[in-house]
């Protein structure tokens, strides 16, 4: 969110409260309800803390990252090579040093000023001092003024989540804190590949759908490697190697693309917290860049969850201004009010009744479906007949039992993946519905159970001659193929002590699903059921307001009259931040890891400007904007085009050049480097010839982040040759994302730095943003990277697949051929609906359009 975007929020919270006050002093009982609806949003404003927490398998460094966040250079939190935390440590940043431990019984004990450090709390979090959490703390709470982070952010130290016979620690990190969390910084140590217990976690933490960075510890354990022919591998190199190790075992997990990876080593970082003369011992931490990251991400949730508070309020203020104009309007309009609000009253009502039948009966199911007693009868019948006391010894039976065993194996299982689905799909019903209400979804505290295998009861095996007592086999036992004795190792399956403990097993499993779907069942009643009911009251409390009347004398009705006209301008000012027409709401969902669209965009006259076929309009504005980009063309231009994905720059080639399917399949098959429209090309390097209107005014060296066009670029000198220096930046979604893309991916940076003055950056994937983010997030983006090339300011082509200004471009395009409405008019509607007015989408650019347009009409 841009400061100016702040600045205008701010400015309409004060006018808000000040309609208010003029509100509540015409001293009239029909606006209290909506009154006190809007003073609570008002209060929603305060800066909201954001939630963090440190996760991982044990001794992945989590205590030892947050000793460090504290700042005081001491071990406040027990750092060992075993399970420490067994308990959730809440820290954060506070004027004075403030403790409080709270426990299980409700009551607290707390602490502030030096008191706090005086004590150590390792008899509470440690396993060793506390096993089994003994002294039933709930959690604690540590701020101190020396926390290395902003206040509004705080972290949280979690239980490791493989720490043998402790499961109650992987509970309470993923049940208990993953639920609350709005950001997860997930530790695991530099030289250690991706375990199965970190898969499982993720999968955990994917469901929640939270914010995530990586950060990888032990950076110091990277050494200088020697390769045993006299060459060494640079620690550099090294951690570059690991850092992508981790990328690729995170590539299966399409959430987690371009997820932040920090390298960090907390032993430097603390060297220099108990000695400022260590500067270098801080810069070789990583601990920088991880407070960089960490403050980017927690500025984006702040203005999300603002920008989500403002459309909440937002709305409210509608229904409040909507209630003063039907009480001072005439009682034709009163009745049309009413008749209206009466149907939207009826259709959330409905809505509200299918959606309870719907989550009643899905429990109602699945609390049948996940008794363990109906499944135990079943199989302890067909267990005990194979059992049978004349086959107890029998190992010609064992495979039947064993095939019995497998199949109840399968069958928990599936009932497993049954009911998570089910749970999941439904959740997705009603997420989808509320999008069609205009309704913003409460923060539905949403994890699957644990993933991991459930496992039967062992198959035990004993011993014929135990079984016997007489440590031999005799011939009564007819079992062997012949009847001398034979060796008292004999094995046979302990079927009755499987059948004992089937029942304890078959509870131990399904007893989690359970309380799990009451969990789940809370919370659709907080996410969905509740938002819902408070929107049925006030709308019931409106319409009762309306037909009861109220008398008006002149002084109230002119006091009315100017606090709608108030209300009515303030939220014009807001309008540009907030889509406040359900019907204009777009269903995309875009997740915040990846650039990947999950859901469809839909069809009509809402689709992208790109499929509208035969649009050569829109050709033209894409080209229009890029020659500008490119300052003009009076000469043949060059241009290398670096990219890291290779489908990017043949789709940017294919709609620049116009590109017909057979030409872009030909492309496909081509390796970088190679050339376009290149005249004299270079040596070996294969050159394409495309005819066409750019055919002599532009040509390509197509360029990939590798070491082949690397050698091409500094043996052929391609950087002095070119005009332009094109670098395609794929991810611009966060400014992390964007910077990493050029300083560390790029293995051209060096020498951009020294063309600075050719450079364009070009930017495909910003249209994945809704219209109230996409120019803030771009700004921020542009603002960070012109800092790197000052003092020439960077040159940027941003073009977009699925943006708003497209699509409403387009509409007004098909009005302009269908109505003949003038330019003027449709720049006017632009601006009264508040799409953005940035490149290259500007006034002068959409006025010439627009003309064309009339032109041919």
């Amino acid at each position: 969110m841009t400061e100016r975007d702040e600045i205008r929020i701010q400015e309409f919270l004060h006018r808000l409260k000040d309609a208010m006050l003029r509100l509540e002093d015409v001293g009239m009982e029909q606006f209290g309800r909506r009154i006190e609806n809007l003073t609570a949003n008002l209060g929603m404003f305060s800066k909201h803390t954001v939630k963090s927490g440190l996760v991982g398998i044990t001794s992945s460094g989590k205590s030892s990252l947050l000793n460090v966040l504290l700042g005081t250079g001491k071990k406040i939190l027990k750092e060992q090579s075993k399970a420490t935390t067994n308990m959730i440590v809440f820290c954060s940043k506070s004027p004075e040093p403030e403790l409080e431990l709270n426990f299980d019984n409700g009551s607290q004990v707390k602490k502030r000023g030096q008191e706090v450090l005086t004590e150590s709390i390792w008899k509470y979090t440690s396993e060793d001092e506390n096993p089994q959490n003994k002294f039933n703390v709930k959690y604690i709470r540590l701020s101190l003024p020396s926390f290395l982070l902003d206040e509004g952010t705080e972290i949280a130290d979690t239980p490791g989540l493989d720490a043998f016979g402790n499961k109650e620690h992987e509970d309470l990190t993923l049940r208990e804190f993953l639920p609350q969390a709005d950001m997860i910084i997930y530790l695991s140590a530099i030289t250690s590949p991706m375990k199965e217990a970190d898969k499982r976690v993720l999968n955990k933490i994917m469901d929640a759908d939270q914010r995530i960075m990586f950060v990888q510890t032990c950076k110091a354990a990277v050494v200088e490697k020697s390769l045993g022919d006299g060459r060494k591998v640079a620690v550099t190199d090294l951690l570059t190697k690991y850092k992508s190790d981790l990328e690729k075992s995170l590539a299966p997990f399409t959430k987690l693309k371009d997820a932040p990876i920090v390298q960090v080593e907390t032993s430097l970082a603390m060297k220099y917290i108990k000695d400022s003369n260590e500067v270098k011992a801080w810069q070789d931490s990583g601990m920088d860049e991880f407070v960089f990251v960490i403050r980017s991400l927690v500025k984006q949730l702040q203005g999300e969850y603002t920008l989500k508070n403002l459309k909440k309020t937002v709305d409210e203020t509608n229904a409040l201004n909507n209630l003063i104009k039907n009480t001072i309007g005439e009682d034709a309009n009163k009745e049309a009010n009413i008749e209206q609000q009466t149907k939207d009253l009826a259709g959330i009502s409905g809505f509200l009744q299918r959606m309870m039948r719907d989550k009643d009966a899905l429990v109602a199911k699945w609390k049948g479906h996940l008794n363990p007693t109906e499944l135990y009868n079943y199989y302890n019948l067909e267990l005990s007949r194979i059992f049978g006391y004349r086959y107890n010894f029998n190992p010609l039976h064992d495979k039947e039992f064993l095939s019995r065993i497998e199949e109840i194996r399968e069958k928990t299982q599936n009932v497993k993946s049954d009911f998570l689905n089910a749970i999941d799909a439904a959740k997705a019903r009603y997420t989808e519905s509320f999008n069609e209400l205009g309704l913003e979804v409460r923060r539905a505290d949403m994890q699957a159970t644990s993933t991991s295998s459930f496992f039967l009861p062992n198959v035990q095996k004993k011993r014929v001659s135990d079984a016997t007592g007489t440590g031999e086999t005799t011939s009564k036992f007819g079992f062997f193929k012949d009847t001398k004795k034979e060796t008292a190792a004999a094995e046979f399956i302990d079927k009755d002590k499987f059948i004992r403990e089937l029942k304890m097993s078959l509870t131990m499993f399904f007893e989690p699903l359970s309380s799990h779907l009451d969990w789940w069942s809370n919370t659709i009643n907080y996410s969905f059921m509740e938002p819902l009911q408070k929107k049925i009251t006030s709308l019931n409390d409106d319409i009762a307001r309306i037909k009861r009347g109220v008398s008006v004398d002149e002084a109230q009705y002119n006091a009315l009259v100017t606090v709608s006209n108030e209300l009515d301008d303030i939220l014009s000012e807001v309008s540009y931040l907030v889509n406040v027409d359900p019907s204009q709401r777009k269903t995309v969902r875009f997740n915040r890891y990846t650039s990947k669209v999950l859901s469809d965009r839909g069809t009509g006259d809402t689709r992208n400007l790109f499929l509208q076929l035969g649009s050569r309009l829109f050709e033209g504005l894409f080209h229009t904007y890029y020659l500008e980009c490119l300052g003009g063309i009076p000469k043949p231009r060059t241009i290398a085009l670096i990219g890291q994905d290779f489908d990017t720059q043949i789709d940017f080639l294919r709609r620049l050049l116009r590109l017909s399917g057979e030409q872009v399949s030909m492309l496909n098959k081509m390796e970088r480097p190679f050339s376009i429209n290149l005249q004299n090309a270079e040596g070996a390097l294969r050159n394409v010839e495309f005819a066409g209107e750019f055919g002599g005014l532009l040509s390509f060296y197509i360029l990939g982040n590798d070491s082949p066009s690397m050698e091409l670029v500094k043996s052929a000198g391609i950087f002095d040759k070119a005009d332009i220096i094109q670098v395609m930046i794929e991810d611009m979604h966060r400014v992390a994302s964007a910077l990493t893309d050029l300083v560390e991916r790029n293995l051209f940076f060096d020498m951009l730095l020294a063309h600075k003055g050719k450079l364009l950056l070009a930017n495909p994937s910003a249209s994945y943003f809704q219209k109230d983010r996409l120019h803030i997030l771009v700004t921020e983006a542009v603002a960070e990277i012109d800092k790197i090339f000052q003092p020439e300011q960077v040159k940027w082509f941003i073009y977009e697949n699925f943006e708003i200004r497209y699509n409403y471009f387009n509409l007004l395009s098909n009005r302009i051929r269908a109505e003949g409405i003038k330019p003027e008019d449709c720049l006017k509607e632009w601006k009264a609906a508040g799409v953005p007015l940035d490149e290259p989408f500007n006034e002068n650019t959409l006025l010439e359009q627009f003309e064309e347009l009339l032109q041919n009409a």
